[in-house]
């Protein structure tokens, strides 16, 4: 990785802490992933890294020119691994639409009766099928052209 690429990501992480603490703005996409990795090192931000499947999805995301202005994240776990109050989360976000990153973040949207779509988790799929497309990818910018013609 050079260093303008981790710089690159850096801003991305950055801007998405900043979001994760704003006023709340409608209508972006929630993605909720499942919990952080090592929660002795990290706050509660997901994918908040520019090594592992953080970072690899951070590149992703880069290289398909999808925002974080467009994104809210979650985890589906604190760091106590219990449960979101995703309800609550959602009520209060109001976002466009749910993605759900992985069987953790899958099981708390259906547990939670949230509508979603459900996406393998990026750590399976760089490991098992890093030949192929992300599927987030498409269904991201599929969404965000649904969302800007509102």
């Amino acid at each position: 990785m050079t260093e303008a690429d981790r710089l690159s990501l850096l801003k991305r992480i950055a801007i998405r802490k900043k979001i994760l603490k704003s006023v709340i703005s409608p209508n972006k996409i929630l993605l909720i992933g499942e919990q952080v990795g090592r929660p002795e090192l990290h706050e509660d931000y997901p994918f908040c890294a520019v090594t592992a499947s953080a970072g690899w999805l951070n590149r992703l995301l880069d290289d398909h020119k999808i925002l974080e202005q467009d994104l809210y994240w979650i985890n589906a776990l604190n760091r106590d691994n219990s449960k979101k109050n995703l309800i609550e989360i959602v009520e209060r976000l109001q976002p466009f639409s749910v993605f759900a990153l992985g069987k953790i973040a899958e099981k708390l949207c259906i547990d939670s009766n949230v509508e979603h779509i459900a996406i393998p988790h990026p750590q399976y799929w760089k490991r098992f099928k890093s030949g192929q497309e992300y599927p987030l990818l498409e269904k991201l910018q599929e969404t965000l052209r649904k969302k800007n013609e509102i």
